[in-house]
């Protein structure tokens, strides 16, 4: 059974992600969805060193609003190969919070 994220199936865009799991760098991407919930476009946002990737909210969210998606999946990779979240992956900067929020 397909796992599903807010309607887009898995399948769709693991694909498109999977090349960027073997990375020695971390790279923090953004999917910009339509209201189809199609995949409109997937951008590197940033690439950072072994454990972290510099972001903030502008520049997550400025190719998308471009784009004029109706959402947006953000992702990451971890280049130690591990898939639980890190806790600085749980610790939410404060200012991502609060554009998402908005």
């Amino acid at each position: 059974m397909s796992k599903t994220i807010h309607d887009i199936p898995e399948a769709d865009l693991l694909p498109h992600l999977r090349h960027y799991a073997d990375r020695k760098q971390e790279h923090f991407l953004c999917a910009s969805i339509n209201g189809a919930n199609e995949i409109l476009n997937i951008r590197v946002v940033s690439i950072g060193l072994i454990d972290r990737s510099p972001i903030h909210p502008r520049e997550v969210f400025a190719d998308a609003l471009s784009d004029r998606a109706s959402a947006v999946i953000v992702a990451h990779n971890h280049p130690s190969g591990g898939l639980e979240p890190s806790p600085s992956d749980i610790d939410t900067p404060p200012n991502s919070k609060r554009l998402v929020s908005s």
